[in-house]
């Protein structure tokens, strides 16, 4: 008899990496290029941190399907730091942005709808749009080769997006900048996007957590008239996944915004998951911003020039800086898969990195490593892909 629902029906077995990976990584010589919970790779404002709880009652109890007024101001004034200017009554607090995805597919979306994301990118989005009963549809980003030999634009394919667009299409997702490529949308594109959406009728789904971490900070919202929602959340932007806040801001028209506030509504009182004390304490962990990501973009900064400076000379690796975020890909000119060179790298040089197949890169052996990475485990680890290519010839 099986009791679990058939969204279940996927194979959950160790694929051959994983299997490799749960004995190498107790030798000393292990190396992790793929860690990126940033917990365990900085220090943080602790005292401040602890302090903001320690003296933040969380009484009383007087909870609200959008979230605390006093914390919602206070997202309004982050926003206003970077001259966006946010409508305190256009968000809705949840416990991440994995809930915040879930709270809009419960509220956009019947059981025949359908929602159009990009490939490659994260596989996370699979599975919670599997777990709502939701049909997702990939368009695909193609990679265009740009003026710096190590920057890549990844491109909109338009005809497969318009030919995927039917009357069950409810909304179009971005990633902004894109996990894992670290790409931006070209104005051109944005635009091209925009028409679309306007002529279909769709709504524009953000993911925007790595918006902090983007090369080009002064770039402007092309999509502020369209429909749109924006996904954001602490674990990026603070570097505190622990915390679980994260946030939906609704932008549009005002019949848009009336029917969203009043379905989101019900969905968010139906649940209430934020926290109060991380909703009272936000004002005083938004202080400890500055702090964290200088670390953080000190460490992108700098782990980026080290692959610059060790694989400058590589005849058969290819990198690619990101316009965003803190993953780094690698292009390898290789005749393995790049599941068989990720598991012969993690055998024969004791280093893990992702193979990219698993954010659905495809047509050459991609891998995508984590630019927070400590310093010297980041060169160590770039130095031995070096060698195991060379030596693989």
């Amino acid at each position: 008899m099986n009791y679990l629902s058939s969204k279940f029906n996927f194979d959950r077995s160790e694929n051959k990496l994983s299997q490799i990976l749960s004995y190498k990584k107790q030798n000393s010589q292990f190396l992790d290029l793929t860690v990126s919970n940033p917990t365990l790779l900085f220090d943080y404002e602790y005292e401040k941190i602890q302090n903001a709880f320690a003296t933040t009652s969380p009484f009383p109890y007087n909870p609200d399907p959008q979230g605390l007024i006093e914390t919602r101001l206070a997202l309004v004034n982050y926003y206003q730091t970077k001259s966006i200017n946010r409508n305190v009554e256009n968000f809705f607090l949840t416990t991440g942005t994995s809930e915040a995805m879930s709270f809009i597919l419960k509220t956009i979306c019947d059981s025949d709808s359908e929602i159009l994301v990009p490939t490659p990118g994260y596989p996370l989005y699979e599975f919670l749009f599997t777990l709502e009963n939701v049909t997702s549809k990939n368009y695909n980003l193609i990679p265009k080769e740009s003026e710096n030999p190590n920057k890549l634009t990844w491109e909109i394919d338009f005809e497969t997006l318009v030919k995927s667009i039917n009357k069950k299409t409810k909304a179009i997702v971005i990633v902004e900048p894109h996990n894992p490529t670290g790409s931006r949308l070209s104005f051109q594109d944005s635009k091209i996007l925009k028409n679309i959406l306007k002529e279909k009728n769709l709504i524009l789904i953000i993911d925007e957590v790595f918006s902090d971490y983007n090369s080009d900070e002064n770039l402007t919202d092309p999509f502020s008239e369209i429909n749109s929602i924006y996904l954001n959340g602490l674990s990026k932007m603070l570097a505190l996944p622990q915390m679980k806040l994260s946030w939906i801001y609704l932008n549009g028209d005002e019949e848009f915004l009336t029917q969203m506030k009043s379905g989101l509504e019900i969905v968010s009182d139906s649940y209430l998951s934020v926290n109060t004390p991380v909703q009272k304490c936000l004002p005083i962990l938004l202080e400890t911003k500055k702090s964290i990501q200088e670390k953080i973009k000190v460490r992108i900064l700098n782990n980026c020039q080290s692959v610059q400076n060790i694989l400058s000379s590589a005849k058969n690796i290819q990198y690619f800086l990101p316009d965003g975020g803190w993953y780094l890909l690698l292009k390898i000119n290789t005749t393995l898969e790049d599941e068989d060179f990720s598991c012969s790298l993690l055998e024969k040089f004791y280093t893990y990195v992702y193979p990219g197949y698993m954010f659905d890169l495809e047509n050459s052996c991609w891998l995508v490593i984590s630019l927070l990475t400590p310093e010297e485990i980041f060169k160590e680890g770039t130095n031995r892909i070096y060698n195991f290519v060379n030596e693989s010839k």
